[in-house]
């Protein structure tokens, strides 16, 4: 058991001054990741335009041609004495 405790404290005490530098810059990249992705969150997800050739560009529906002589315009209140 002595020798356990013994190789335990000399994993965590062998190159500490190396274990805190990279414990404290994981902690940074850390924070920096969060930061970024509630700003990203807060602002909203820009939309992208979507890349050309990948989606139909027809419409639903075609309109339909103008009529090619003029339309006679029929009354729809009933004409007095007819």
């Amino acid at each position: 058991m002595k020798n356990v405790t013994n190789m335990t404290k000399q994993l965590v005490l062998h190159n500490w001054r190396s274990k805190i530098v990279s414990f404290l810059v994981a902690v940074a990249i850390w924070y920096l990741l969060g930061n970024h992705v509630r700003q990203i969150i807060e602002r909203g997800i820009p939309q992208r335009p979507p890349v050309p050739g990948t989606i139909d560009t027809k419409p639903e529906r075609t309109p339909e041609p103008p009529p090619a002589f003029p339309v006679p315009v029929v009354p729809t209140v009933p004409v007095p004495g007819s």
